[in-house]
């Protein structure tokens, strides 16, 4: 899911964080410059090619005697809004969630997992190759880049190796939506899949709902749509189900005080063996169900730190509610509400907005801008703040659909957009408009990186293909909290 040069310069943060000893790679690659130059020059690794090895070493293999506490792997963040930092996931860790996973997606022996995901991402490791083997199952794994090439690819494995789970993030499903033709899809028996798990960014009902029109002249049942929440420090799974229950909609209080609701994407029912907590990021008290406050985990399944980051691993791993003595907690950054024991996610901690006193979340206003017009259907969207002389205030870039590039009016879609905004979130951005597909900054798992799009809008370093539309700055400061704390009370009382 990245290009050459950003897979060099991911491999190269990890490669410095980690140091390894030694690098398992192919002959291809371990021969690549762009590779091989991106490693630190200090580091004197052993470079090992897999596919050159003789079975023969195999032989030799001793099985090692490890303790429950035993490091298992570093499993590296997306980098959605930091660097990649390895998350040290103990076997017991893996263990535990894989246990959890078997039980909220009725894993057994029959499971036929199929997975396009990378095996660099724990939504690809641990829930595409190692609970099928947890269970007994089979695993049918494919490249990315097959999937993202040809997502019909997908299905088509599914329907040949009659497989039971499979899924990815949200726009999985809507690149299948937007480039799949239905009588490609009428060639396909879909019945087997029963489990269509949709997690690692903002599930977005709508897409999932456009993919499931698409496919139910295959077989494939609503029902068997899967929202489910999860994060690296948690080795995986929070969250998701039951199995059957499809997509769900829960209304639940609004954030802005003034008793309205606001109906958002359950996340499935809390899994077991864990505790989860919705907490006051200020004062650190419960959240009663159906207020937002940031997610907060204990459990089993949740990692031991990050490695070799101290100061950052006491800030995230050791939360700890106000006047309990109790476990520490994992204090996941992302904004949520319970709904009896069911979890929705709304939005991260340090992207929240600003504007006039009022918080604004930017996949709320992602959504409503990806949502507006049919030529943007499929494309990705970024919401940030900026300051300028002038004042402050928001920028929406919206990337149009790669069916619709050449689509007469670009401009007016933008000021479509624009109006939306404002008409819905009571806020008019600085700034509305649109670029090529596939043009916003990503991580590995294909979340946009507000961050990163903040900055190349300010270099001028993004492909538009629209005029911006215009609104005017506001002169109370317009911020997006970017600071790891909790930041101020002035910005999450209202939560």
């Amino acid at each position: 899911l990245l290009t050459p040069r950003r897979s060099a310069e991911r491999i190269a943060a990890v490669a410095r964080d980690a140091r390894p000893p030694v690098v398992l790679s192919t002959r291809e690659l371990t021969g690549s410059l762009a590779i091989r130059g991106a490693f630190p020059e200090d580091l004197r690794a052993r470079w090992l090619p897999i596919d050159a090895l003789n079975d023969a070493v195999a032989e030799a293999w001793k099985r090692p005697r490890l303790r429950e506490d035993a490091i298992a792997l570093l499993q590296y963040t997306s980098g959605s809004t930091a660097a990649p930092r390895g998350v040290v996931v103990t076997h017991a860790n893996l263990l535990a969630n894989l246990a959890m996973i078997r039980k909220a997606f009725a894993h057994g022996p029959e499971t036929r997992m199929v997975s396009w995901l990378p095996l660099f991402h724990d939504m690809g490791l641990v829930g595409g190759l190692l609970q099928p083997l947890f269970v007994g199952g089979l695993s049918v794994l494919m490249s990315p880049l097959d999937f993202l090439q040809r997502p019909i690819r997908w299905l088509q494995a599914i329907d040949r190796y009659r497989g039971t789970t499979s899924g990815g993030p949200t726009f999985a499903y809507a690149l299948c939506a937007d480039r799949i033709p239905a009588e490609q899809v009428e060639l396909l028996d879909l019945s087997s899949w029963t489990v269509a798990y949709c997690g690692a960014e903002p599930v977005r009902a709508s897409a999932l709902r456009r993919f499931a029109r698409l496919v139910e002249p295959a077989g494939f049942s609503k029902r068997a749509l899967f929202p489910c929440y999860g994060l690296a420090e948690a080795t995986l799974f929070v969250s998701g189900g039951p199995v059957g229950s499809g997509v769900k909609n829960l209304a639940a209080s609004s954030e802005d005080g003034e008793g309205s609701t606001r109906t958002r994407v359950s996340c499935g029912s809390i899994a077991e063996a864990q505790t989860i907590a919705i907490v006051d990021p200020e004062t650190r008290e419960p959240c009663p169900d159906g207020r937002v406050g940031e997610i907060w985990i204990a459990g089993p399944h949740v990692a031991a730190g990050y490695w070799r980051r101290a100061p950052e691993s006491a800030a995230t791993f050791g939360g700890k509610l106000s006047g309990a003595d109790a476990a520490p907690f994992l204090r996941t950054g992302d904004l949520g509400m319970r709904v009896k024991n069911e979890l929705v996610v709304t939005g991260r901690l340090k992207d929240v907005l600003i504007v006039r006193g009022a918080k604004h979340h930017p996949e709320d206003i992602e959504a409503t801008a990806s949502s507006c017009h049919a030529t943007v259907s499929g494309g990705a969207a970024a919401v940030f703040a900026v300051e300028t002389e002038e004042g402050d205030g928001i920028v929406v870039l919206q990337e149009v659909g790669r069916r619709h590039l050449s689509a007469p009016d670009l401009d007016r879609v933008a000021a479509a957009i624009q109006a939306e905004v404002c008409e819905i979130h009571g806020v008019r951005p600085l700034a509305t408009q649109l670029l090529r597909p596939g043009s916003l900054p990503r991580t590995s798992s294909h979340k946009v990186q507000r961050a990163a799009c903040r900055a190349a809008y300010l270099a001028d370093a993004l492909e538009f293909v629209s005029a911006p539309v215009r609104g005017k700055p506001v002169h109370r400061r317009a911020r997006c909290s970017d600071e790891p704390s909790i930041g101020t009370r002035e910005d999450h009382a209202a939560l």
